[in-house]
């Protein structure tokens, strides 16, 4: 495998691990909480179920965010940077082939 690939299946590993991390504590551990505070007889009042609902309401937001944060070729495209590379030789070969 080449280090272009090898560093490409990292990448995509650490972003996999975020992605399950992120409606753990996001999604699951909140509704967890608020399902299991009646039977240790706790009163948290109506603020677990606030939390709730802004925490699964965070989720579809987070998931994105993390995966722009956590693959390069995402977060140089949305901060608008440009990386100095050679052009590859499929895109030069469409280009000829186009005009």
């Amino acid at each position: 495998m080449s280090r272009k690939s090898s560093k490409l299946q990292i990448e995509l590993l650490r972003a996999l691990i975020v992605q399950t991390v992120i409606p753990i504590f996001v999604s699951f551990l909140p509704c967890v909480i608020g399902l299991f505070t009646p039977a240790f007889n706790l009163d948290l009042g109506r603020s677990i179920n606030h939390i709730e609902v802004v925490a699964l309401g965070a989720f579809a937001f987070c998931d994105h965010v993390a995966n722009v944060i956590c693959l390069p070729v995402f977060r140089q495209r949305v901060m608008c940077r440009k990386t100095q590379s050679k052009p590859d030789s499929f895109s030069v070969t469409v280009e000829n082939t186009v005009t």
